[in-house]
């Protein structure tokens, strides 16, 4: 019998061995394969390996101060493809390696050039829409229009040269397979990241007396977080009863602190409470202690946040973006709204906030509906890998 070992490489700056291991559910793989091998930028200070998992899964962190400069990026990826390459150089011959980049450009490029020479599996795990993102980021973050459209030709011109080589593609959300089909990718799978559903569950508790909406993700302007501060200002505005809103998460770019920091003057007054980043290990009892998740992103991979949520009982309101109505069933598992719309965003808020009973039935719902969707990820999944590793 052939093991099977994964290759997992992140372009998520400056995170730890310890995050990855909970928020990305790494353990979910080793139903597929007998050792995981993880990739990513780190912020723990020491270049060493961790293990985990009886040593079944092994972390390699690239130990640099991150900037978003295009050399970091440059050095990222050499560092990728020299510790591939040693990797794969240990594989036997009784056994098949497969290397799985997140994102086509930083992750992608060395993975499949040393994947191609050492004759590993190389599959496509697309977690972003790096093109969108770029069409969006001159009004988001004021980039000058000729850099940005620079940038997304030579994003444009990597994905055709690219795209059509992996050995196989996953695409977290129906919107993504579109995207990478514009490229010719082949093999393209609509598989959604997994979530530990034994960790995010339901549990049945009395509706607060003011519901409690939850926001949880990064603090940046394309997440829409001025949209949900906005919606809030016209409900004081009308008079209505306003909610709780606990807003998680905090920025990983220090060109939105400004962002932030303005988004903290218009909510004095308000009854928000800013938590900051939480380990992932605190975001169950979270979700479990609000009433409605609220995602008023304008651009969405998928959005493993309304995943958890919906697997703890939570309706969600969200935009109509990306991936999230590959999960969000409008008005039966939660609401969703046109992106950078604060009005419908606050009636679906005030609308969902004064029927707590109306929130209990989307919440089981959403957690029927959620389990229906990881169920199917498993059977694909378990397909994917035995076809590609046989």
């Amino acid at each position: 019998m052939v093991s099977r070992e994964l290759v997992i490489v992140y372009d998520a700056p400056s995170k730890t061995h310890a995050h990855l291991l909970g928020s990305q559910y790494l353990a979910y793989y080793l139903k597929f394969f007998e050792k995981i091998h993880v990739l990513y930028w780190s912020n723990e200070g020491k270049d060493a390996m961790f293990p985990a998992q009886e040593g079944k899964i092994s972390f390699y962190p690239y130990c640099a101060p991150y900037t978003s400069s295009y050399f970091a990026g440059i050095a990222f990826m050499l560092w990728i493809g020299k510790t591939l390459w040693a990797l794969c150089g240990r594989t036997s011959r009784g056994k098949r390696m497969v290397i799985m980049p997140v994102i086509p450009l930083w992750a992608g490029l060395p993975a499949l050039v040393v994947g191609k020479i050492r004759r590993a599996i190389v599959v496509l795990r697309i977690e972003a829409d790096k093109i969108q993102y770029l069409e969006r980021e001159e009004h988001f973050a004021g980039t000058p229009r000729v850099m940005t459209f620079l940038k997304i030709c030579i994003l444009r011109l990597i994905y055709h040269a690219t795209l059509p080589f992996y050995d196989a593609v996953i695409a977290l959300s129906a919107y993504i397979a579109r995207e990478a089909g514009r490229y010719k990718a082949r093999n393209i799978h609509v598989i959604p990241i997994p979530i530990d559903l034994r960790i995010f569950h339901a549990q049945g508790s009395t509706p607060h007396a003011r519901p409690i909406l939850l926001y949880v993700g990064q603090i940046k302007k394309m997440k829409g977080v001025d949209d949900l501060i906005g919606a809030l200002e016209l409900m004081r505005a009308e008079g209505e009863a306003l909610p709780l809103t606990r807003i998680v998460g905090d920025t990983t770019n220090p060109r939105d602190e400004a962002y932030k920091r303005d988004l903290q003057e218009r909510a004095r007054g308000l009854p928000v409470e800013f938590l900051g980043w939480q380990g992932h290990s605190a975001l169950p009892a979270l979700y479990r202690h609000a009433d409605i998740l609220v995602l008023p992103s304008h651009s969405e991979a998928l959005g493993r946040t309304v995943m958890e949520a919906m697997a703890c009982g939570l309706p969600t309101v969200a935009s109509r973006v990306g991936g999230i109505v590959d999960l969000v069933e409008d008005s039966q598992t939660g609401f969703l709204v046109e992106p950078g719309d604060s009005v419908a965003l606050k009636a679906k808020i005030s609308f969902l906030a004064a029927r707590p009973a109306l929130r209990e039935q989307m919440g089981k719902r959403a957690r029927t509906r959620i389990e229906d969707i990881m169920r199917k990820a498993d059977t694909d999944n378990n397909i994917l890998w035995k076809t590609l590793c046989q």
